[in-house]
Parts: structure tokens; sequence; C-alpha cells
């Protein structure tokens, strides 16, 4: 199954935007509490 989605360009992409905007949230969540 990974390395399925390692070799699949679109699962790739879509895993890494993903990612990001989870990072982008989690950051926002951080920032407002301080």
């Amino acid at each position: 199954m990974i390395e399925k989605m390692l070799h699949d360009p679109f699962l790739l992409i879509c895993g890494g935007l993903f990612v990001a905007v989870a990072l982008f949230m989690w950051a926002q969540k951080a920032n407002r509490k301080n």
C-alpha cells in the first residue's frame, strides 16, 4: 500500500497537501494560544 502510494504522483501530491494543511492548522492553533 505505502509503496503503491509512493509510486503514484497523484496520491503523493494529495498526501503532501493534506499534511501541509494539517501542519498549517496546527500552527494557527498554536499561535492563537500565545
